[in-house]
């Protein structure tokens, strides 16, 4: 998020045309997203020059994700260039429109020489993987990193740009020294506005929930300014949004909402993250 909010943890459009510049996603959001995730032996490897994809065949030595099915030996394909036959990996498989794909760049997979050599946090989060809730995690624009094209965020039903327009031709003198004001809102998964907070007012903590960092704001002992008690009271009167989709189910969201000033300290436009 911008300025303010520059300690959170740069939207993609496809995880295959992405995934080797792009930090990983939390391990307990790719679980979740993922097909299967296993670790396994690769027993045979091609190279398919149309595609430019190596097709794999890898033998599964241990399922972490429970699925209905668990096949003990996946075909799957990957862009990026892998050590030769025999070699052991820890593998988050994405079903695509190509397949099983999976990538060792902008993702949690990894070449382990064994089941014992897999880090003790990342092993933790793996056999309780099955235990992660999308429920549980109110998520923001940094919660998927580049994993951010699997989640569809929320919109209000009312014309985003109509939400201020009551303001726009009102002056705020004392914001001088400032461009902006940054506003947060909390949508439940039924796509109803739980909370409006001026940041300003508020001091950023954190929680995490496996390796999910949850961005927390508590009330720091201010009195609203004019500008922000006005918007504030106008968004709560839009009270229906288009709820988050975060791998096709409804989730809780916090939008990050911005109103700027022209040179005359007038209100300009709204903005969203």
């Amino acid at each position: 998020m911008k300025k303010i909010l520059c300690v959170f943890l740069i939207s993609i459009y496809s995880l295959e045309s992405k995934s080797d510049i792009c930090d990983s996603p939390p391990v307990a959001i790719e679980f979740l997203l993922a097909e299967y995730v296993f670790f396994g032996v690769i027993s045979d490897k091609t190279y398919n020059q149309d595609s430019a994809y190596y097709n794999l065949e890898v033998e599964v030595l241990h399922h972490f994700k429970d699925t209905k099915k668990r096949p003990k030996t996946v075909k799957i394909k990957t862009k990026n260039s892998l050590p030769a036959y025999k070699s052991h990996f820890l593998i988050f498989a994405h079903q695509t429109l190509d397949g099983l794909v999976f990538y060792t760049r902008g993702s949690n997979s990894n070449q382990f020489q064994s089941l014992n050599d897999i880090p003790e946090h990342l092993l933790k989060i793996l056999e309780a993987g099955n235990s992660i809730e999308a429920d549980s995690i109110l998520f923001d624009s940094h919660t998927l990193r580049n994993c951010i094209f699997h989640m569809k965020r929320p919109s209000p039903n009312d014309n985003r740009d109509s939400l201020i327009i009551s303001l726009e031709k009102k002056t705020y003198k004392h914001y001088k020294k400032r461009t902006y004001e940054p506003f947060l809102l909390t949508i439940n998964k039924s796509g109803e506005l739980e909370k409006v907070i001026a940041i300003r007012n508020e001091r950023y903590t954190f929680r995490r929930y496996y390796d999910i960092i949850l961005s927390v704001f508590q009330p720091l002992p201010v009195i609203p300014n004019a500008l922000q008690h006005d918007v504030i009271e106008i968004l709560y009167r839009y009270k229906t949004w288009s709820p988050a989709i975060f791998n096709n189910q409804p989730v809780k969201y916090q939008v990050y909402f911005e109103v700027h000033f022209d040179k005359n300290l007038i209100l300009k436009a709204s903005i969203f993250d």
